[in-house]
């Protein structure tokens, strides 16, 4: 039974490989002419520029990075006052 909100096995199947294509097409192409690290830099560049146009001009939030960042700071915290005993 098919669902049109979602594609058939076999659609997905096509989809999924149309993709592994491209990702193989594009690392036997790097392998021929790999990035210089000027080229690399720009592009990460105008990645991140990309992102921060596309959220308003506004970083986004990661909730979990955030958590992650406050327990970090905490264990530092509680290894600083022990060091000074």
């Amino acid at each position: 039974m098919s669902n049109a909100a979602f594609p058939a096995r076999n659609e997905l199947r096509a989809w999924l490989d149309g993709f592994d294509a491209v990702h193989a097409a594009d690392a036997q192409a790097a392998r021929g002419n790999p990035t210089g690290s000027a080229t690399a830099i720009r592009l990460a560049l105008a990645l991140m520029t990309a992102i921060w146009e596309a959220n308003g001009g506004r970083v986004p939030v990661d909730p979990l990075r955030d958590r992650e960042v406050a327990a970090v700071r905490a264990t530092w915290a509680r290894l600083r006052a022990g060091w000074d005993r």
